[in-house]
């Protein structure tokens, strides 16, 4: 369950960080993003626009006698048809980064979840190289050191 806990942690985390801040989300709304876990539900299950969002999975545990890292992705998704009428520049590519960075400065900022995970360097992430306009992706990769399971000898005794 720790990595369960870790990856919970970090959704409620990313979603404080993200509170004040208003995207596009298609026909001139904006809404703050809405953050998961897991992954966005199937079509037409909410009149709630999907995008922007910012899904959060756990991808890989790896335990080895001395730590336990979580490795927890974030995807992050916005949907952007404006353009820029001075620089006539699609706009979507830049609200993905921002969602991004201000993730990546809020972890930084403050990289201990819960009294118990910590953040391990480095934190990288990717923007799509060839968006399906006008949908644009983005990844982050996140690893945690996560409390390790203790080994009970002697049960019986």
């Amino acid at each position: 369950m720790t990595a369960l806990e870790c990856t919970e942690a970090l959704r409620k985390r990313v979603e404080e960080i993200l509170k004040d801040i208003s995207i596009e989300c298609g026909g001139g709304n904006k809404k703050t993003p809405q953050v998961i876990s897991g992954f966005l539900p199937p079509k037409n299950s909410s009149d709630v626009p999907d995008f922007p969002f910012v899904a959060v999975r756990l991808q890989k545990l790896q335990e080895s006698k001395d730590k336990a890292i979580a490795e927890i992705e974030l995807v992050i998704g916005v949907k952007e048809e404006q353009e820029d009428e001075e620089t006539l520049k699609v706009l979507g590519w830049m609200r993905n980064a921002e969602i991004m960075e201000r993730i990546r400065i809020g972890l930084l900022i403050s990289p201990e979840l819960d009294d118990r995970f910590d953040l391990q360097l480095p934190l990288e992430y990717e923007l799509e190289k060839e968006p399906a306009y006008p949908y644009w992706m983005g990844w982050m990769s996140t690893k945690w050191s996560i409390p390790k399971i203790i080994r009970e000898e002697n049960l019986d005794e």
